[in-house]
Parts: structure tokens; sequence; C-alpha cells
């Protein structure tokens, strides 16, 4: 059975880690998808809004409507920025996530790469000790062998 690998519990730190920087990196995809969403459904809105807005230009001119109209798209424009601003602000920390979660693996894989070593050498041991075990029992075959034979032949 192979010795516990003396590191085997920064080992996992190192995993907890990686796991913790993922589902972080998780939920910044996931509230910058939501966020595009709803950018997306703001387009949609305003550009309704300037199609009514034009159909409410022509004929009779209702000035309050028309107000209202433009002060919804102006507000829709306001927010749509607010959220741009939030996409890139998300983008931003979603790379900088990633470059913490490229950082993380590669310390576990030096663990991990020190590990296997670890595993390697004790499996060359193992083998390097049963091969010794085999000369020996080779050797004292051999001796019972030769002093079988020498019995035989009387010397």
């Amino acid at each position: 059975m192979p010795p516990k690998f003396s590191l085997q519990a920064l080992l996992d730190y190192r995993a907890n880690i990686v796991e913790a920087l993922e589902v972080m990196l998780g939920r910044l995809l996931q509230e910058e998808h939501q966020t595009k969403e709803l950018m997306n459904a703001l387009e949609l809105r305003r550009d309704a809004l300037m199609v009514e807005l034009s159909e409410k230009m022509v004929g009779e001119l209702e000035l309050v409507t028309l107000n209202q109209i433009r002060t919804e798209i102006t507000m829709t424009t306001k927010r749509m920025a607010t959220l741009n601003e939030k996409l890139e602000e998300l983008a931003g920390k979603i790379a900088e996530k990633r470059q913490q979660i490229t950082a993380a693996k590669q310390d576990e894989e030096v663990l991990n790469t020190l590990k296997d070593k670890m595993l390697e050498e004790f499996q060359l041991e193992v083998d390097r000790q049963e091969n010794l075990m085999m000369e020996d029992i080779n050797i004292a075959r051999a001796y019972q062998q030769s002093k079988s034979a020498n019995q035989v032949l009387g010397l």
C-alpha cells in the first residue's frame, strides 16, 4: 500500500479553492447572461417605443402622449447605458475570475505532479525490493540444487 501523500491536505485545499472559484465564475456568467437578456428586452422595448412615437407624430399630435413616449424612451436608454456599464464590469470580473482559476489549477497541478512522482518513486522502490527478493530466492534455489547434486554425486 502506498504511503499517504504528506501534502494531501494542501492538495485537497487547492482543489476546494478551484471548485469555489468555478462556482463564483458560474454565478458571474449567469448574472452576465441575465443582464444580456434584460438588455435585449430593453432594446426591443425602445424600438417599439420609437415605432409608436413615429406613428403618433402622424396626423393630430397629442403632445402629452408624445411627451410620455419620449420620456419612456429616455428612461429606457439610460437603463440600457447602466446595463452596458454593468456588462463591462462583469466582463472584467469574469476575466479576473478565469485568471484566478487558471492560477489555482496550476497550483493544484504542481501538487498533483509531486504526488504522482512520489507514487512513482514508491512503486520503483517496491519493484526494486521485489527484484532483490527474487534474486535471493533464485540464489537459495541454486544453492539447494547444487547441494542436492553434490549429495547425489557423493561429494
